[in-house]
């Protein structure tokens, strides 16, 4: 039986909350012999009635900073024994990198979907913040198994403009 798990910060309204419902909806009903978990910050999320209850649903509790979610995902992912994890959005995508490599995750299979063209969504932050998080995504990013992005926009702007190994990068 494979443990895979699917982080996003927060299930509402919006076209990767939608992708990860259908995805699990129907991963969920195709396989009997898997378990699906969704990892949220939040568990007052919109959408999360609209998921199948063979989802196992676990929560960040959000109400404390990076540090704490980079530890939490490292606790939800040990003792649920997950074995690969999808995370969606550069935020989430940044903390499951993170988790990964303060905790030396060399039996977790880390899948990052990239759903921003990050250049443009790092110009359009004012503030040390940007640069925080554009170190960041250089320096994790290549520590992903793979980087799934949703359209070819976002993934020749991770490849040009980030450095990213094409090798990892798929669309």
């Amino acid at each position: 039986m494979k443990k895979i798990a699917f982080y996003i910060p927060l299930l509402n309204i919006g076209g990767a909350e939608r992708v990860i419902i259908d995805i699990l909806n129907q991963v969920s009903n195709k396989s009997s012999s898997d378990k699906f978990y969704l990892i949220v910050d939040k568990n007052k999320s919109q959408l999360i009635e609209q998921l199948s209850k063979k989802i196992n649903i676990l929560h960040l509790d959000s109400k404390h900073g990076i540090i704490y979610r980079v530890y939490k995902i490292h606790n939800i992912l040990q003792k649920n024994e997950i074995k690969m994890i999808f995370a969606h959005l550069t935020h989430a995508n940044l903390h499951v990198l993170l988790s990964r490599l303060i905790f030396n995750y060399r039996d977790i299979k880390v899948v990052v979907t990239e759903h921003s063209i990050l250049t443009e969504y790092i110009n359009s932050i004012k503030s040390f913040k940007h640069f925080v998080i554009k170190q960041m995504i250089t320096f994790l990013y290549n520590r992903s198994d793979c980087i799934i992005c949703v359209s070819n926009s976002v993934k020749n702007d991770l490849i040009n403009s980030w450095n990213i190994n094409s090798e990892t990068v798929i669309r």
